[in-house]
Order: C-alpha cells, then sequence, then structure tokens
C-alpha cells in the first residue's frame, strides 16, 4: 500500500471518529465521546496495517549480533 493510500485510510478513521465523536457529544451533551477518535484508528490499524512490512527481515543463524564481552 502507498503512503499516499495509507494517509488517506489515516484521516478516513479521525474523520469516522470525529463524526461519532460529535453526534455522540450532541446527544449526549459528554464530550467523551470524542474519544472514538482514538479507537477508530486503532480499529483502522488493526485492519490495514501489515506488521509483516516492518518486521526486518529474519535472521538466520550466521546473522546473530556477536555476544556481549566480559569485563
Amino acid at each position: 500500500m502507498t503512503l499516499r493510500r495509507r494517509i488517506l485510510w489515516l484521516l478516513a478513521c479521525v474523520a469516522a471518529g470525529a463524526v461519532v465523536g460529535a453526534v455522540g457529544e450532541h446527544l449526549t451533551g459528554n464530550p467523551a465521546w470524542y474519544a472514538a477518535v482514538t479507537v477508530a484508528v486503532a480499529l483502522g490499524w488493526l485492519a490495514i496495517a501489515d506488521p509483516g512490512a516492518c518486521e526486518s527481515q529474519r535472521r538466520t543463524s550466521t546473522d546473530r549480533p556477536a555476544p556481549p564481552q566480559a569485563r
């Protein structure tokens, strides 16, 4: 997924959370509804994120870092 599409998805999640927050506050008078922005972003991340893209390539046995040296 391109950076542009990721930014658009982020903006869509923030907008959806803001709409839920505004409607909830309007109906109840409680501004805590704006926590929906955080929830929407988290749900969007869970639905769209690709953890494999963030992982470095799996290390082979020869690529292990050297053990720390004793003093």
